[in-house]
């Protein structure tokens, strides 16, 4: 898995940033874009990995601040 976080990075970019990188490294991807110590994410998978239950998972741990998603994709707050 490759995660990638930046205070710098556009919050509105991340999931299609987050899909061409998963496409080139056939890995699943999150990238996290960080504003006031809150990050945003966006995660994108492959097949044979679930991302969207470790978000939900995760979310209901109270791990995560809030997130979903689906066996392909999904997006949470930490």
């Amino acid at each position: 898995m490759l995660i990638i976080s930046d205070k710098g990075l556009h919050e509105g970019v991340i999931g299609i940033a987050a899909a061409r990188i998963k496409d080139k490294f056939n890995k699943p991807v999150i990238i996290i874009s960080i504003e006031n110590d809150i990050g945003k994410a966006s995660a994108r998978s492959i097949v044979g990995f679930d991302i969207g239950s470790v978000i939900i998972a995760a979310t209901q741990e109270n791990i995560l601040i809030k997130g979903g998603g689906h066996k392909m994709a999904g997006g949470f707050t930490i």
